[in-house]
């Protein structure tokens, strides 16, 4: 073989190799292709996945798909990570009652713009709460968060017409939801006001919740007993001007206020630990000393004790055992008499993010 047909040859193998190398290059997957995949596997698992504690509230008029679309254009501000973003997204599209794909998740956050933006937040406010809960976990969701990405999520706050403490909530909210402890919330600065009763609630685990509710106690305000026909009882009526007050009799019971509240908070106040919730007077029963003929004739000769008693009055108090909001729960108890309902003030120190018909419902299942 002579040099010219070496480099006939030579070219043609070239050929043949630059052939070769296009169809591996048509064979590999595309970015395209790659995407479309990774799309498919979100959606496979957002659905196997769903955020279960995160249904869309029935009674908000505010579109679901508002509300991912804004979520999805935050997460494209800054498209590190897109893939994890995209999935919690997916996750919680589904669990809204949005069924749609990581790719439709993907576009809805691409045909946003700016003035939308604006004007799908300001229709948000009903969800303030959540939104921004939501928005922190997503810049958050590898530890990586952007500058951007905060003064973005800050400027959405002043939409919202939030203050410093409901965005530390929510900062809070968010971590606790990423690093899957609820007991960081115990680290939030005491509010100057009741601010979340109620919210954060599709964030944070009912049973969470209910462990954060401290009974702080009980106060026997109405109580019910037979009218004693004994010559004590009558006595001790008449000559303990100490009980007169308390005594309310009929022909069938007398009712006495064992305990008497003077001073409460307002239910839903933000107290402190060591705080004073309820001030009172409690009615207590000492045995009596007397050493006069004349009580000493009936103490011999009868066989009740209870003119051998009196009644004293100590003034107490319930103090906050933790930080939190104090609410009460006024009940009713069986008593001596049939028909005739004891009464009782519950007084409780519970989460600033409970929400006080649930918590009358758990009381009432208790």
């Amino acid at each position: 073989m002579n040099l010219t047909e070496l480099q006939i040859e030579l070219r043609t193998i070239e050929e043949h190799i630059s052939d070769l190398q296009a169809e591996i290059e048509k064979m590999k997957p595309q970015p395209e292709d790659e995407k479309k995949n990774m799309f498919k596997k979100i959606t496979k698992l957002a659905l196997k996945y769903p955020l279960e504690s995160r249904l869309f509230p029935k009674t908000s008029n505010v579109d679901a798909k508002a509300y991912i679309s804004c979520l999805a254009y935050i997460s494209l501000a800054d498209d590190s990570n897109i893939y994890d973003k995209l999935l919690y997204l997916c996750r919680l599209s589904h669990s809204m009652g949005l069924p749609v794909s990581s790719e439709d998740v993907f576009k809805m956050g691409l045909e946003i713009d700016e003035k939308y933006f604006d004007k799908a937040c300001s229709e948000l406010k009903s969800q303030k709460y959540s939104f921004l809960a939501d928005a922190l976990i997503l810049v958050n969701i590898t530890e990586k968060a952007t500058e951007a990405s905060f003064i973005l999520i800050a400027d959405i706050a002043k939409i919202f017409e939030c203050e410093k403490e409901d965005l530390r909530a929510a900062a809070m909210v968010s971590k606790a939801v990423l690093v899957e402890d609820f007991n960081v919330l115990k680290q939030l600065p005491t509010p100057s006001k009741n601010r979340w009763m109620g919210q954060f609630r599709q964030h944070i685990p009912e049973t969470w919740i209910k462990t954060q509710r401290v009974k702080c106690g009980s106060l026997h305000t109405e109580h019910y007993l037979p009218k004693s026909s004994s010559l004590a009882a009558s006595l001790e009526t008449l000559l303990d001007t100490s009980l007169q007050s308390g005594y309310n009799t009929t022909e069938k019971y007398t009712k006495i206020t064992p305990c008497i509240v003077k001073k409460r908070l307002n239910a839903g106040t933000v107290v402190k630990k060591g705080e004073e919730l309820v001030s009172y007077e409690e009615s207590i029963k000492k045995k009596k000393q007397n050493n006069h003929p004349f009580f000493s004739h009936f103490v011999a000769t009868m066989t009740t004790n209870e003119i051998n008693s009196e009644t004293i009055i100590e003034k107490k108090s319930l103090t906050a055992p933790c930080d939190g909001v104090v609410l009460f729960i006024e009940s009713n108890k069986s008593g001596a008499i049939p028909g005739y309902m004891d009464k009782f003030l519950e007084v409780y120190v519970v989460s600033y993010f409970d929400d006080y018909a649930e918590f009358c419902d758990w009381y009432k299942k208790k």
